[in-house]
């Protein structure tokens, strides 16, 4: 059994090694065709059992990755083995590479301009996710990540995701957002936000499966969260689903999704107060009461 399958693009193989050898000095199995394979071994049949026996995949990706015939069978067979059995490839960034399209819907790990002690960080971090264990809430979401414009995904949400307060914002509104996902965190509330998301997670998937089983849906209206798409759609799949929704007012108007919605002033910066904190915690306890969020219960399938 691997912890982890490395494919990388030939270009990239001298910087793919250093990363293969910090990730083993933390206990890591790695899968590294350089040093795993042996003289008379098959080639396409070690690699297609190793990926296999992994429980993660890394597509290294550099400047020329997708150019390579070799590396583009084996980000197809880790794709494939992620959806089949829930492998969880991990994109990692190196060189001077701009995401591609087939990262765009998973959460990236970015070594781009990375090296000495700030590389081996990075590279301890990711060792202990692969190691299994739990990724620790990032201070504040990555950039990357807020205000992205979303394709559609195809696929099906479960049932699985832990209800939870999913906290909705835009860029210009991530300080108050994390603000609050630590005040409602310590208030010992459930909540979700960007900055939850793990390395290798189908974020457009992970989001709405979170909204279909929130607790309620907290969203920060401001100017900036008006004009984005992604809190637009997030807003209209938490209504989807009906959710209840906890709108705080940062700047300017209501959202107009939520124009006949009750909300919590927040104009002058204070994070919710007391009273408002066990509005929260009431209808949290009336959810627990029923076992699940109200909204599939009554409403048909997707």
């Amino acid at each position: 059994m691997y912890d982890v399958f490395i494919s990388y693009a030939a270009d990239d193989g001298d910087w793919t090694g250093r990363l293969a050898e910090r990730l083993k000095s933390h206990g890591v199995r790695v899968f590294f065709d350089r040093c795993s394979l042996r003289p008379g071994d098959i080639v396409v049949h070690e690699l297609e059992e190793a990926i296999r026996a992994s429980t993660h995949g890394i597509q290294v990706v550099g400047p020329r990755t997708m150019t390579e015939p070799w590396a583009r069978q084996e980000y197809a067979a880790l794709v494939q083995a992620s959806a089949r059995r829930g492998l969880r490839l991990i994109p990692v960034l190196c060189g001077g590479a701009d995401v591609p399209d087939f990262a765009a819907t998973r959460v990236w790990v970015d070594f781009r301009k990375l090296s000495g002690p700030a590389f081996d960080a990075k590279a301890a971090e990711l060792a202990g996710v692969l190691r299994g264990e739990e990724q620790v809430r990032k201070a504040r979401a990555d950039s990357a990540l807020l205000d992205l414009t979303r394709p559609q995904t195809q696929r099906p949400p479960t049932e699985s995701a832990q209800p939870a307060f999913v906290v909705c914002y835009a860029r210009a509104d991530a300080a108050y957002g994390e603000r609050l996902v630590d005040q409602l965190s310590g208030s010992g509330l459930p909540v979700w936000s960007l900055g939850h998301l793990k390395w290798g997670d189908d974020y457009i998937w992970t989001i709405r499966q979170r909204l279909r089983q929130a607790l309620a849906v907290v969203v920060l209206m401001s100017p900036e969260a008006e004009e984005s798409e992604d809190v637009t759609r997030e807003i209209l799949e938490g209504q989807r689903h009906s959710r209840e929704f906890f709108p705080i007012l940062l700047r300017g108007e209501r959202n107009y999704l939520l124009a006949s919605s009750w909300y919590l002033d927040a104009r002058n910066g204070d994070l919710p107060g007391p009273e408002a904190l066990r509005l929260l915690r009431r209808l949290h306890d009336s959810e627990r009461s029923h076992g699940s969020p109200r909204s599939d219960r009554s409403q048909r399938s997707d």
